[in-house]
């Protein structure tokens, strides 16, 4: 998150903020320390920047562009591997406690930004939507998955400190590591490796800005770079806010012009001047800068909280779980989490927390985060062990912090999380602990309680035929025909759309060379609900050990934002089964081989409804295959 101002005015300072080879750098630490170069890569600052400004290979409004995102994924890991730089990438696994306020507005920010996309949308501002830089919040959690097929080291934070902080502790603590990769300017603060931008980074070339901490605190501030901390604080970060600094800020100008130069230079000076170190252990000194910025000194645990939030903290222990376990289950549950083979389950048993942010919706239909919301009650049942008595479940509440509209005069206020309780699988009369479920049951009893918390109308024996690859897609459509309490939330048309565009199986060159799609807003939403549908599957996957590999749930095999609202545009023109399946037959095959199975049960299964109704040549195609 950083500070806010800090990188645009260390780029002031020309030999503080230096263009470096990243290639010579890496090839002078192996030279100097005898190992492989490694660059530690901050995975939730560099995966939405990658995404967002990719912009010749990513239009963000049509849902991701999943297949074009895996190779240049690949393309950006191999460039760096090709010459002998090692990547890692660390991404955050749990949102501090005393940063979930400024979280909680930052999410109050986006959705205002998501409200003027769907504004643009309605008043046919085409480029201006397509141009759009929102991203998926799926992306970072699938974007962990992309990486670890492509063999990278990929970890994420396990212990109740800033993802900041704990990268800058494994660059401290790894040799290996020459710099950091990030846009967080905390980096310039934290006494860690040099950071190099990732938003000026030349892939071609791997060439980058280096921040030199050390240059720019004593040639450009004229402070010690051990007052970083306390400059950054009276900035304004992430615990001591900007707007609680305006008054202190305007004093410091004092209408010298211009205003930022004149607050920097003479904040520096009000440093140096009252001798503050920034030791967040002396009181005194503490309540001497809360006077002095606040007028009174209950803001001293403020700073005090701030300064302390830049101590690189080794010490700090992993997160335990909130009930007691088997060992191997804890074990594996930390494990998992930490390799970023699981994306939710740690932060539910350890903290009783789930937290989804905001995602491309208007408020016009039900909000994903409802629509999925049962599904995720099931996996907290069996992940509490109490997913078949009633009674037991009363003792356990998850808080949840998802971003919705609930209705059109309030908003969600992610500071007071809702309360959830959990819910018993009705279906299944077995009691059997999480445990056993991880490692005493067969991969068909797992799965069988996979296909319990979906609770979804197909049959079981149908799920279980399913090639892999189709088993994530049919069971979301199945869901969001007919798994949700009342009526489907996709259109036949919808449903025959996603249906097609998972059989395509098209080159990323073919997705690129597509012409942007109309953008309609009705689109928009169930490309979103679709997508997030992902991450529930994936979460009963993980809660009953994974009975399928996580790999088949990646939508790189089996959805296309931009290849599905082509699609979509077509199917609205001309609703031909040939028109969808590309005038293919091996697909217009596959597409009446998979809509029967993905409407298993439901009000559109083809044996109770005349799909000729919707496409017009259905009939006639399912005859010539008959």
């Amino acid at each position: 998150m950083g500070v806010k101002g800090l990188s645009s005015l260390i780029q002031e300072c020309s030999e503080a903020c230096k263009f470096v080879s990243i290639q010579k750098m890496a090839n002078d630490h192996q030279q100097f320390f005898g190992c492989c170069p490694v660059l530690a890569v901050d995975g939730s600052n560099f995966i939405p920047w990658f995404y967002a400004y990719r912009k010749e290979y990513f239009e963000c409004i049509y849902g991701g562009q999943w297949i074009q995102f895996k190779e240049v994924l690949e393309e950006f890991v191999f460039k760096f591997q090709s010459k002998g730089i090692k990547l890692v990438f660390i991404f955050d696994g749990t949102i501090c406690e005393e940063k979930l306020t400024e979280w909680a507005k930052r999410r109050m920010d986006k959705y205002r930004e998501i409200a003027s996309i769907f504004n643009d949308i309605s008043l046919n501002l085409q480029e201006k939507a397509i141009s759009c830089r929102h991203v998926s919040p799926a992306l970072k959690f699938l974007a962990k998955f992309a990486l670890k097929e492509l063999g990278v080291d990929v970890y994420q934070t396990d212990k109740q400190v800033d993802a900041d902080n704990y990268i800058a502790d494994y660059a401290n603590r790894n040799k290996a590591v020459f710099a950091i990769l990030s846009n967080d300017s905390d980096f310039i603060i934290l006494g860690t490796k040099p950071e190099l931008s990732t938003s000026h980074l030349r892939l071609d070339q791997l060439e980058t800005f280096m921040y030199d901490r050390y240059c720019f605190a004593e040639r450009y501030l004229n402070i010690s770079s051990k007052q970083l901390p306390l400059f950054a604080c009276l900035m304004g970060n992430d615990y001591v806010p900007y707007e609680n600094l305006k008054q202190f800020h305007q004093r410091l100008a004092n209408r010298e012009k211009p205003f930022n130069e004149a607050k920097v230079k003479n904040l520096c000076k009000l440093i140096k001047q009252r001798k503050w170190t920034g030791n967040f252990a002396n009181r005194r000194e503490l309540s001497s800068i809360s006077r002095e910025v606040f007028g009174h000194e209950n803001g001293s645990d403020l700073i005090k909280r701030g300064l302390e939030s830049y101590i690189i903290d080794n010490e700090a222990v992993p997160l335990t779980l909130c009930m007691r376990m088997r060992p191997d289950f804890e074990q594996a549950v930390h494990d998992r989490h930490f390799n970023c083979s699981n994306v939710c389950i740690y932060n539910l048993l350890c903290k009783k927390e789930y937290g989804s942010s905001e995602v491309l919706e208007d408020g016009a239909r039900v909000p994903s985060a409802l629509v999925y919301r049962e599904i995720r009650q099931r996996c907290y049942g069996i992940l509490f062990n109490c997913f078949v008595e009633p009674d037991s479940v009363k003792s356990i509440v998850v808080e949840e912090r998802c971003w919705y509209k609930k209705n059109s005069n309030l908003n969600n206020n992610l500071n007071d999380p809702e309360r959830i309780s959990p819910l018993p699988l009705h279906s299944t009369s077995d009691v059997i602990k999480i445990e056993d479920l991880w490692f005493n049951c067969s991969e068909s009893r797992r799965f069988e309680f996979f296909w319990h918390v979906l609770q979804i109308p197909m049959e079981f024996d149908l799920l279980m035929k399913l090639p892999e690859d189709q088993v994530a897609l049919s069971c979301i459509l199945n869901y969001l025909i007919a798994g949700w309490k009342s009526a489907p939330l996709l259109e036949p048309l919808d449903v025959a759309v996603f249906v097609a565009q998972a059989l395509w199986k098209p080159k990323p060159l073919a997705i690129k060379r597509l012409k942007n799609p109309q953008v309609h807003a009705t689109a928009v939403n169930i490309s979103t609900l679709f997508i997030n549908g992902i991450g529930p599957v994936l979460m009963a996957l993980e809660t009953c050990g994974f009975p399928s590999p996580y790999k088949y749930t990646l939508p790189w095999r089996f959805f296309d934002g931009k290849l599905f609202h082509f699609l979509y545009n077509e199917a609205k023109r001309r609703p031909r089964v040939r028109v969808l399946c590309n005038d293919q037959d091996e697909i217009i095959e596959r597409f009446y081989q998979l809509l029967p199975v993905v409407t298993s049960h439901t009000a559109y299964d083809p044996s109770r409804f005349e799909w000729r109704n919707v496409l017009e040549d259905f009939e006639l195609e399912q005859k010539n295959k008959s």
